[in-house]
C-alpha cells in the first residue's frame, strides 16, 4: 500500500494499538500529526511543553500498561523530552518518542538547518534502550513497530525513532 511517512507512522501506531499520543505540532512533526488527525483513530493530547509530554506519556503508561508515545519535534523539542524520558526509564516506564529530523540531504552537514541536531540520536541512545534513525520511507512503519516491541520487551524501557522530514511527506509503497 502507498502511503506518505507520516501516515505510515499513524498505522503503525494503530497497528501497536495506541489510542493516545502526547505532544506538541511542529513543522517538523505535521505530517505525522495530519496523519492522526485525518486516521480519527488515536487522539493527539496536546501539551505546552515536549517536556510534559514525556511525562504525560510516561504517566499514562504507568496507569494504563499501554505503551506511552510522545511526538516532538527535532533538536529543541526532542532535548526538552529527555527528563521524562529518564523518569521513565527509570520507573521501566514503555515509553516510545516519535521525533523528527531535517531533510535527509542536510542530516549530518552541520549548515544549520532549522532544528537541525546531528548528534540527536547519540543523545537518545543515552537513555533510551534503543534509537533508530529512518532514511527511507519505506522503512517508517517497520521501525516504529521494531522499537516499540523493543520498548514493552522483558523490563519495559524507553525507546526512540527519529523520522527525516521529507521521509514524512514522501509517499513510498510500505
Amino acid at each position: 500500500m502507498e502511503m506518505t511517512g507520516g501516515e505510515a507512522v499513524a498505522a503503525a501506531l494503530e497497528t501497536l494499538g495506541v489510542r493516545h499520543v502526547f505532544g506538541i505540532v511542529s513543522v517538523h512533526n505535521l505530517p505525522i500529526y495530519d496523519a492522526i488527525t485525518r486516521r480519527g483513530t488515536i487522539t493527539p493530547v496536546g501539551v505546552r511543553h515536549e517536556q510534559a509530554a514525556a511525562h504525560a506519556a510516561d504517566g499514562y503508561a504507568r496507569a494504563t500498561g499501554e505503551l506511552g508515545v510522545v511526538i516532538a519535534s527535532t533538536g529543541p523539542g526532542t532535548t526538552n523530552t529527555m527528563t521524562g524520558l529518564f523518569e521513565a526509564g527509570f520507573a521501566s516506564s514503555p515509553v516510545l518518542l516519535v521525533t523528527g529530523q531535517v531533510d535527509r540531504a542536510y542530516l549530518g552537514k552541520g549548515r544549520g538547518i532549522l532544528h537541525e541536531a546531528e548528534h540527536q540520536a547519540p543523545m537518545l541512545s543515552s537513555l533510551c534502550r534503543r534509537v533508530e534513525t529512518v532514511r527511507r520511507t519505506e522503512d517508517v512503519a517497520r521501525a516504529v513497530i521494531a522499537v516499540a516491541e523493543d520498548v514493552r520487551a522483558g523490563r519495559p524501557q524507553p525507546g526512540a525513532v527519529e523520522i527525516p522530514i521529507d521521509q514524512q511527506y514522501r509517499r513510498a509503497e510500505v
